[in-house]
């Protein structure tokens, strides 16, 4: 897992098993430019989620299209407003609150 904004903002985690709590760092400012250079250097990656609000720019897509990418939206509105912007780079989905408020995830 990597966590970034305007920049990088923990060392990579690998989990060889679930974990339910994960400490959130950065917040805003959202470089995806910053995201494909690191993307770059490691193809080792089959494939990513990046969880989002959406609100990140997108310029230039990264070189690397061997690694699969899901945009994961925060809501619904959220992914009906950005995902059109970004669905040449991968599926996209949402998370939807139940009845229970527990996260759900759909994708269209």
């Amino acid at each position: 897992m990597i966590q970034f904004d305007a920049m990088i903002t923990n060392d990579t985690m690998t989990f060889h098993r679930g974990q339910r709590e994960v400490q959130l760092t950065g917040r805003g400012g959202t470089s995806l430019g910053l995201f494909w250079a690191y993307l770059e250097k490691h193809w080792d990656y089959d494939g990513l989620i990046i969880y989002t609000d959406g609100y990140a720019p997108c310029r230039a897509p990264p070189q690397n299209r061997r690694t699969l990418i899901l945009w994961l939206f925060v809501s619904e509105a959220h992914y009906r407003s950005y995902y059109p912007n970004l669905d040449y780079l991968g599926q996209g989905a949402y998370l939807k609150q139940s009845a229970r408020e527990m996260p759900k995830l759909n994708s269209l």
